[in-house]
């Protein structure tokens, strides 16, 4: 990835508050009790290394109308379609379930959780999420975020889930 459209790292997430998950999915630092149906976004980034990225990057950006749910199903922790979770799989190369349909799932689930345990943390902001999602892409580029991002995302990433649907739907023709 050339140094122009590396994705920025940041110390301070615009003013949120960084937390890890523990394996169960709960939060390990909460300033307030944690509510359901909160609407908001979160940024997740790098703790450690990863696809020739730094510590601190900012890898997604996403919103939710329940911003905890949502952030779970992204860290593979509930059911749901979950784009980044699908991204990493198949980064992490990963055997896509044939049949699995459009929102594809993966043979080895939970070794993904568990990569992502150790690999991200992330931050929520609980706000209207209807444009803040869109300013933190913006701002972050961050190299999974496919839509509004095109042109700062991961190189190989949209070739990878092209071919992963590709299995997960039957229509996959490589021999």
């Amino acid at each position: 990835m050339d140094e122009q459209n590396v994705p920025s790292t940041v110390s301070k997430l615009d003013s949120l508050q960084c937390r890890s998950l523990d394996r169960t999915g709960v939060e390990r630092t909460r300033p307030r009790k944690s509510r359901r149906n909160d609407p908001g976004v979160y940024i997740i980034k790098l703790k450690l290394p990863a696809f020739g990225l730094p510590v601190g990057c900012v890898v997604y950006v996403g919103k939710g109308d329940d911003v905890l749910k949502r952030l779970n199903q992204e860290l593979g922790k509930e059911n749901g379609p979950a784009t980044f979770f699908r991204s990493i799989g198949v980064m992490l190369e990963k055997t896509v379930i044939p049949g699995s349909g459009n929102n594809f799932k993966f043979c080895e689930h939970q070794e993904i959780v568990d990569w992502l345990d150790e690999h991200i943390e992330y931050s929520i902001k609980r706000c209207d999420p209807r444009n803040e999602e869109m300013r933190l892409i913006k701002k972050h580029k961050p190299t999974f975020n496919i839509i509004h991002n095109s042109k700062y995302c991961y190189p190989t990433l949209l070739e990878l889930r092209k071919k992963a649907r590709a299995i997960a739907m039957g229509t996959n023709t490589a021999p």
